[in-house]
């Protein structure tokens, strides 16, 4: 609901698609602004009350067409903004539809470029039953192909995957030791099938493989990059996943507290020099294995000889 200026500087009323203008010698009730039309509503001094039915549809893009207009005016009435800026923020606050399924979904020429003017849809299968669109600039493939290092992440939140999908998939690269999002993926799943077309268009349009590549454990993209990329070292192989490190990290990170405690309070008891030089063997045998065991077994020993 919004009050406009008419173009005889009348207020007039958009409510739910429909446009009243307020009738003669009222001040809370207006009448639909089509003459063939008789409906009228009344304001209670809390909302509007619709009195009578409208005997056409409404129309929700004039509504949006004349709220656009009357942003564009008020602007140019009020700033020293040049047109173009003028007109690009008030575009900016159109709302796009929304679609119900896979078949209302059209990507417009001016979403399928980035705003430098470059191309950035990569792919859209178009398929209905399992849909994948990927963005990327060409720059942006550019440095993803001179990414010695890559990571990949999912996010399944509903408020940043997009309506009727499953899924926000990212490839990052390394430019100059910062992790940069430079793929993005919008999945409508996440079966193996799906990730391996996925890696099948971002493969086409690079011209370098990646030495390392880290990924969330999901079996579905382990074995995609398995067969994609044998030549690639991944962590999930090698080590535990990021958030596996952080758990296990807070785990440490508690245990250091509870010694820092201890060491400020005297709690900690005094040992020989003995006992230390043995510790500090272990510490070493410890170390000096680390790329020999498992990690479950090396955070056990590791426990072990901190006592927690």
């Amino acid at each position: 609901m919004s009050i406009v200026k008419s173009s005889k500087n009348k207020d007039q009323l958009l409510l739910d698609g429909f446009r009243y203008t307020r009738a003669k010698e009222s001040q809370t009730v207006g009448r639909c602004c089509r003459n063939i039309c008789a409906d009228c509503v009344r304001f209670d001094g809390t909302i509007y009350i619709n009195v009578q039915d409208h005997i056409h549809a409404p129309n929700a893009k004039e509504t949006i067409a004349m709220e656009f207009k009357l942003k564009i005016v008020a602007s140019a009435t009020t700033s020293h903004y040049p047109p173009r800026r003028i007109i690009h923020e008030a575009l900016l606050n159109i709302p796009l539809p929304r679609p119900n399924s896979f078949d209302d979904i059209y990507i417009p020429d001016e979403l399928r470029v980035a705003n430098s003017g470059s191309r950035f849809l990569l792919s859209d299968n178009e398929n209905n039953s399992d849909r994948m669109i990927i963005l990327s600039s060409d720059d942006d493939l550019d440095r993803l192909s001179n990414s010695d290092y890559s990571h990949t992440d999912g996010t399944f939140k509903a408020r940043i995957a997009p309506q009727l999908f499953h899924q926000l998939y990212t490839i990052h690269g390394v430019l100059c030791g910062r992790s940069l999002p430079l793929v993005y993926c919008i999945i409508s799943g996440k079966s193996e099938e799906m990730y391996d077309e996925m890696f099948d268009v971002v493969l086409k349009h690079i011209s370098q493989r990646p030495k390392s590549i880290t990924i969330d454990y999901e079996k579905a993209v382990l074995n995609v990059i398995k067969q994609k990329l044998p030549m690639t070292t991944h962590s999930v192989r090698q080590g535990p996943s990021v958030y596996e490190s952080i758990k296990d990290l807070q785990m440490e990170q508690h245990a250091n507290l509870i010694m820092a405690e201890q060491l400020q309070n005297g709690l900690v008891k005094k040992v020989k020099r003995i006992k230390y030089e043995r510790l500090d063997e272990q510490l070493q045998q410890c170390v000096s294995s680390f790329d020999l065991m498992t990690r479950d077994l090396y955070f056990k020993r590791a426990r072990a000889l901190f006592n927690f």
